[in-house]
C-alpha cells in the first residue's frame, strides 16, 4: 500500500499546481483586460499624433496660420516629437500585451496537462476508503457514518431544488396574475365612470385571462405545496378568484354591478400580491435552506477526505 500513498501524494501535488495556477490565470486575465484597453487607447493616441502631423505638412488653416506666424517648423517639430513619444508607448505596451499573451498560453497549457487530476484524486481516495473499510474497522465505521449523512444531504437537495423549481414556477404565474389584475383594475375604473362598449369589452377580455391564469395557479400552488411537504414545510396556500366576476358584469351592466365588480377585482388583486408575497417568502426559506445543507455536506465531505488521508495504511 506504500505505493498507492506515494500516487495520492502525488495527485495531492499536482491539485495544490492546479488551485495556483488557476489563481495566478485569473489575475493575468484580469491584467489582460486592463492592458488590452491601455493598448487600444496609446494606439489611437498615436494615431491621433500623426493625424496632426499630417495636418500641418498639408494644406489647412492651421498649417497656414503657422506659416504666417513663422511657427510651422516649430509646431512640426514639437508634433513629431510627441508622435515618436506616442508611438514608443503603445509599442511598450503592445510588447507587454504579447509577452502577457504567451505566458497566460503557458498557465493554459500547464492547466491543460493537469486536466483529470480531480477525478484521479477521487478515484485513489475512494480506493483508499475501501481498503480502510476492510482492515481497520473503527475508521470505517466512521467512514460509513459520514457518507451516510453525504447522502441524505444530497437527496435533501434534490428535494429543494424539485420544491424551489413549483415555487419559482408559481411566483411566475402569481406575477403574471398581479399583473393582468392590475390591467383589469385600470379598466374597470374607466368604465365605472362611463368607458364605453369598448372599455368594457376590454376589462371583459382582462378578467376572462386573469380568470384562466388564476386556475393555472391554483393548480401550481398545490403542486408546490406538495413538493414542500417532502422537504418537511407545511403550509397552506390559499387562492380564490370570484368565478362571477366577468358574468355579473355582463348580466347586470349598471353603476351598481360596476362598483360591485371593482370592489372584487381589488379583492382579487390584494389576494394575487399576498399569494406572490408569501410564495416568495417560502422560495427564500428553501433558498436558506439549500445554503445550509450544502454547506453541510461540504463539511461532511471535508470530515471524510481529512479522515482518510491521515489515516496510515
Amino acid at each position: 500500500m506504500a505505493s498507492l500513498e506515494q500516487e495520492i501524494e502525488t495527485v495531492r501535488e499536482q491539485l495544490d499546481r492546479q488551485v495556483r495556477l488557476k489563481s495566478r490565470l485569473e489575475r493575468m486575465k484580469a491584467q489582460q483586460a486592463k492592458l488590452n484597453w491601455e493598448v487600444g487607447l496609446r494606439k489611437e493616441r498615436w494615431h491621433q499624433e500623426e493625424q496632426d502631423i499630417d495636418q500641418l505638412e498639408a494644406f489647412s488653416w492651421s498649417a497656414l496660420w503657422a506659416r504666417l506666424n513663422g511657427q510651422l517648423e516649430e509646431k512640426l517639430t514639437e508634433q513629431r516629437r510627441e508622435a515618436l513619444v506616442a508611438g514608443a508607448r503603445f509599442e511598450a505596451a503592445r510588447r507587454q500585451q504579447e509577452a502577457l499573451a504567451v505566458r497566460i498560453a503557458q498557465v493554459e497549457h500547464e492547466l491543460q496537462d493537469l486536466k483529470g487530476c480531480e477525478q484521479q484524486w477521487e478515484r485513489l481516495l475512494q480506493q483508499k476508503a475501501e481498503h480502510l473499510k476492510q482492515r481497520q474497522p473503527d475508521k470505517a465505521a466512521v467512514i460509513f457514518q459520514l457518507e451516510a449523512r453525504q447522502r441524505e444531504c444530497q437527496r435533501q437537495l434534490k428535494e429543494l431544488r424539485e420544491a424551489a423549481e413549483a415555487g419559482k414556477a408559481a411566483r411566475g404565474l402569481a406575477r403574471r396574475l398581479v399583473e393582468k389584475m392590475d390591467d383589469a383594475l385600470t379598466w374597470s375604473t374607466v368604465d365605472l365612470f362611463g368607458g364605453g362598449m369598448m372599455t368594457g369589452f376590454v376589462k371583459h377580455s382582462r378578467l376572462e385571462e386573469a380568470q384562466q391564469l388564476a386556475q393555472q395557479l391554483e393548480d401550481q400552488l398545490r403542486c408546490f405545496e406538495s413538493e414542500l411537504t417532502d422537504v418537511d414545510i407545511h403550509t397552506s396556500l390559499e387562492l380564490t378568484v370570484d368565478p362571477f366576476l366577468r358574468i355579473l358584469d355582463l348580466l347586470f351592466d349598471s353603476f351598481i354591478t360596476d362598483w360591485a365588480v371593482q370592489e372584487r377585482i381589488e379583492k382579487a388583486l390584494a389576494q394575487a400580491k399576498t399569494a406572490e408575497d408569501e410564495v416568495q417568502a417560502l422560495l427564500d426559506h428553501l433558498a436558506a435552506r439549500q445554503d445550509q445543507t450544502q454547506r453541510e455536506k461540504a463539511e461532511l465531505d471535508r470530515q471524510r477526505r481529512l479522515l482518510i488521508e491521515q489515516t496510515s495504511i
